[in-house]
């Protein structure tokens, strides 16, 4: 069986749920349409991402949600994201750049960049 290197989703889809590509090690592209709201809790923890494309529309980032991703270097935070859960990219080790919207409401109770080492918000 062929490990799944990429993700699309399918316009309409409005939830990944919580641990949808937990540890899916081989996954590193992924693009989220703006159907989708909310990116449950875990949603791709562990994951090999290099590259994630945020679109306007999404309004939760789930607690870990990109969780050691150690990848990803570069992440948008669309202006849509009103809710920023607790630790969304701690352990992202090579993300380098985070570049927030304007809608952003609650940022969550812990720092959200925890070994972002290199990290320019």
């Amino acid at each position: 069986m062929a490990a799944v290197t990429e993700v699309h989703f399918n316009d309409g889809l409005q939830v990944i749920g919580e641990r949808a590509f937990q540890y899916c090690t081989a996954l590193e592209q992924v693009a989220i349409p703006s159907s989708v709201t909310k990116l449950g809790n875990h949603a791709f923890q562990g994951c090999n991402l290099a590259e994630v494309q945020l679109h306007e529309g999404l309004q939760v980032i789930g607690e870990r949600a990109f969780d050691d991703c150690a990848a990803l270097q570069q992440v948008t935070i669309p202006s849509s994201v009103t809710k920023f859960r607790y630790g969304a990219f701690h352990g992202c080790v090579n993300l380098a750049e985070v570049q927030f919207g304007d809608g952003l409401l609650a940022i969550g109770e812990l720092p959200q960049f925890v070994n972002a080492r290199h990290c320019e918000v």
